[in-house]
């Protein structure tokens, strides 16, 4: 099984990640992305490990991913 890519979209509140995600969308069909604020109210721990969870889930069917959100890359625990 070939690892799949993982891209992190990330800023602040505010700087136009929702807005990018739809036009990211566009030029990376073979790409599953996610607007990560969909998901509101939550631990953001809990919230970012289970966007991780989903990431790896999706990345079992050969494609891969890009997450839009708060999630700065030294936050993502690199695989063991």
């Amino acid at each position: 099984m070939s690892k799949q890519p993982l891209f992190v979209i990330t800023g602040a509140s505010g700087t136009g990640k929702t807005t990018v995600s739809s036009h990211v969308r566009k030029l990376l069909p073979e790409f599953d992305v996610f607007d990560m604020d969909i998901i509101d109210n939550v631990d953001w721990q809990i919230a970012k490990e289970n966007w991780l969870r989903v990431a790896y889930s999706i990345s079992l069917s050969g494609r891969g991913t890009v997450l839009c959100g708060t999630m700065v890359p030294e936050n993502i625990a690199s695989p063991a």
